[in-house]
């Protein structure tokens, strides 16, 4: 992917952070075996593979709505101007993010109960198309324009709320994928295992 130039910084740290995304991915799955990346560690968590399975299904399940906040926000004409979260994207975002407790993956954005090793590239792929938006985001106001969430119609998030979500959720569960990864292959001192969420 070409690389863009953002005028407003929190889009140039988010595009920076979602390329970090995939190379940390790419990274997560590289010494495992087809097999391992399927392999649970634990009989009721997430193998590697359900990480970026779950990964690349939310991203696809909120593009479409993201997309459709853009365009809102585009016939707007209003220009970017930094990024103010409101309160509740400010916890949402919080919650989703890494270090946050445990809290239940909606249906919609379950992996496939036989994830593939091919949800690794399912997962860049749907990444990187989210990211290709972000020249979009950067041109129009991060704050004044709402859209929906794919989950719920009364769950709503500010343009760069959504934006901010997506790689504080991504990063949850690729730390997820580094703890399952940890205990399948026997790594030293692993870190205590989260649970499906």
């Amino acid at each position: 992917m070409t690389e863009a130039t953002f005028q407003q910084a929190e889009v140039a740290e988010w595009a920076e952070a979602m390329a970090a995304q995939a190379t940390r991915a790419r990274a997560i799955a590289e010494p495992l075996r087809a097999t391992q990346l399927c392999e649970r560690p634990q009989p009721k968590s997430w193998s590697v593979a359900h990480c970026f399975d779950h990964l690349a299904t939310t991203l696809a399940a909120y593009r479409p709505f993201f997309e459709r906040g853009l365009e809102a926000a585009e016939a707007k004409g209003k220009s970017g101007s930094g990024y103010r979260p409101g309160w509740f994207g400010r916890w949402f975002v919080r919650m989703a993010g890494e270090g946050a407790r445990k809290l239940p993956a909606p249906k919609m954005f379950l992996p496939e109960e036989d994830a593939s090793p091919g949800a690794l590239e399912r997962f860049i792929g749907e990444l990187e198309s989210f990211r290709a938006l972000l020249s979009r985001a950067d041109a129009v106001d991060l704050n004044a324009t709402k859209f929906r969430s794919p989950a719920s119609g009364l769950l709503k998030f500010r343009i760069g709320e959504g934006i901010d979500l997506m790689v504080a959720h991504n990063a949850r569960h690729l730390g997820q994928a580094e703890r399952a990864r940890a205990v399948i292959l026997d790594e030293p001192e692993p870190i205590e295992e989260e649970s499906s969420s």
